[in-house]
């Protein structure tokens, strides 16, 4: 493990008991300055004079919401906080220290998060003069307009701080004004969010000799397309289960201080919270879930058939946000504002468009195959492969999140050959020839 992952891991960890001490204070006031200072600490233990851009970020995202006018807020702090994010990324060309790691990761929630409360100041004031209907607009509605303070201990809340879930600004105050907090089981909820965090350690560690540099090496070039793919099949596994282990125990940290605690009944989302409305007179005796932070689903993102499982499962929060705030309104923008989210490097860029072309091209594979394999047997071992394809598309597709670098991420892929460019075109084009339904039922049979 890099210094990086030693440090990110160690205040994940110290995050989880913190909760317990959180949800046993019984005062809102007292509850929330403990979320802010906590986070600002290890804010500023973690990245030092880096803190500076979140503040800014925070405060001019505040001024903007005090001070437009309310019709335009929204879009005006959407703005700013992506642009800023930008600014960000480049400040080392304007002579300012490049931000470390750490920075990147706080910047890159609290972006998101300041984008959200400019939409949910903007639909406050339409509900308060309009009089819109409340279920018309995505996520849940504020109750009162939030001072510089709730704008600072929102940002700086210490769950989610380093790695997410994102949150939405309202689940943050029912945290803090929840009166029932201390008597909300957590232990349980949090044991299952980190029971596979052993395994999933121990198997990380054990692939540790994997790396990407060696994939960019020449002795890699020189090797066989099967021992390449080999090494990015079992590269790919350590590297998509960092994510596993990071998120599995920022929601446990999440779970312990009741953050996104909402009863059952409610029918929470990730990212959502609540889908039935909520009721303010909520008791101590109601059974509560946690499925408002729930981020990441790995059964479903490694036993899926095609890539829109791992998209879809994967950082759900954060997908739930790009859905109600950016699909919603600005359906050509989607991929576009969540590669910027990402960064700027092109490897981002290349990565994205991959994922398209390999999504439409996993999807024809299904719907030209999948007639010909309805018997019991054929279907499940036709369920197998495809679920093999789809896990190495989406490798093949992030290499760009591996190596952000464009020109490392093009020869690598050229040395594997282009396989998931040509595969997805040849089922593109495969999908053009459209067979009769007598001749896939005279095949089937066949089959069967």
């Amino acid at each position: 493990m890099s210094p990086d992952d030693i440090i990110y891991v160690s205040l994940l960890l110290v995050s989880i008991p913190i909760g317990f001490l959180i949800k046993n204070v019984q005062s809102a006031v007292h509850r929330q300055w403990l979320t802010f200072a906590i986070g600002l600490s290890i804010a500023i233990a973690t990245i030092g004079f880096d803190v500076v851009h979140s503040f800014v970020t925070i405060l001019g995202t505040y001024i903007i919401c005090r001070f437009a006018p309310y019709r335009y807020c929204h879009t005006l702090g959407f703005l700013y906080s992506f642009l800023y994010l930008l600014f960000f990324r480049i400040a080392h060309y304007f002579g300012l220290p490049k931000p470390c790691n750490h920075s990147n990761a706080i910047q890159l929630i609290l972006t998101i998060k300041m984008a959200s409360i400019a939409f949910d100041v903007h639909f406050w004031h339409l509900r308060k003069t309009e009089s819109v209907v409340v279920n018309k607009l995505p996520g849940l509605p504020i109750k009162s307009l939030p001072s510089l303070f709730d704008f600072l201990s929102y940002g700086y809340c210490y769950c989610g701080l380093l790695s997410g879930p994102y949150f939405q600004y309202r689940v943050y105050k029912d945290m803090i004004d929840n009166p029932n907090a201390g008597q909300i089981e957590v232990l349980w909820p949090a044991m299952k969010r980190l029971r596979w965090v052993p395994i999933l350690v121990g198997i990380s560690l054990s692939l540790g000799n994997y790396r990407s540099a060696y994939i960019i090496s020449e002795e890699f070039y020189n090797s066989t397309i099967f021992d390449k793919l080999f090494y990015v099949l079992v590269h790919f596994i350590a590297f998509r289960f960092r994510f596993y282990i990071g998120w599995a125990l920022a929601e446990s940290a999440c779970v312990i201080a009741t953050l996104g605690a909402y009863p059952e009944a409610t029918k929470p989302r990730p990212g959502a919270g609540p889908t039935i409305a909520l009721d303010d007179n909520t008791s101590k005796n109601d059974q509560y879930n946690f499925e408002t932070v729930y981020n990441l689903d790995i059964y479903q993102i490694e036993t899926g058939t095609t890539l829109r499982p791992a998209m879809r499962y994967w950082n759900m929060t954060v997908q739930w946000w790009l859905s109600a705030f950016i699909y919603r309104y600005w359906l050509v923008l989607l991929f576009i504002v969540s590669a910027f989210w990402h960064g700027i490097r092109a490897g981002y860029y290349f990565s994205f468009m991959t994922t398209l072309l390999c999504t439409l091209g996993q999807d024809r594979f299904l719907s030209f195959f999948s007639p010909y394999f309805r018997g019991s047997f054929s279907s499940k071992a036709f369920h197998f492969v495809a679920n093999f394809v789809a896990i190495r598309l989406y490798e093949y597709s992030s290499l760009g999140f591996i190596f952000l670098d464009i020109d490392n991420t093009v020869t690598v892929s050229g040395s594997l050959y282009y396989w998931g460019h040509i595969f997805s075109i040849i089922m593109i084009t495969l999908s053009l020839i459209k067979p009769s339904s007598k001749g896939v039922r005279e095949k089937m049979s066949k089959v069967d």
